[in-house]
């Protein structure tokens, strides 16, 4: 008996969404409304900032480019923003 391979019509055809993904996933919509959408999301954010970022983290793109495809520039700070002439200082340009 040969081992390996796929077996004719076995498994969920391609390109046909998981129905118990998009079923857990409507529930959590639907419990984000319930507790305040938005609103909640600016809660959490303030209380468990650390779990707030694991999820921004997920959501946004894993590749970033700036303009024309070159490197991005991230520039954070705590505190009152910095003047665009020191952060241009900074850069030595």
């Amino acid at each position: 008996m040969p081992r390996g391979g796929t077996r004719v019509g076995a498994g969920r055809p391609p390109n046909t969404p998981n129905h118990i993904t998009s079923a857990v996933k409507d529930m959590i919509r639907q419990a984000l409304v319930a507790v305040g959408g938005a609103d909640y999301f600016v809660e959490q954010a303030k209380k468990n900032p650390a779990a707030f970022m694991s999820l921004v983290g997920r959501i946004v793109p894993h590749e970033v480019t700036g303009a024309d495809g070159e490197a991005l520039t991230v520039r954070v700070w705590y505190g009152p923003k910095p003047s665009d002439e020191k952060l241009s200082d900074r850069d030595g340009g």
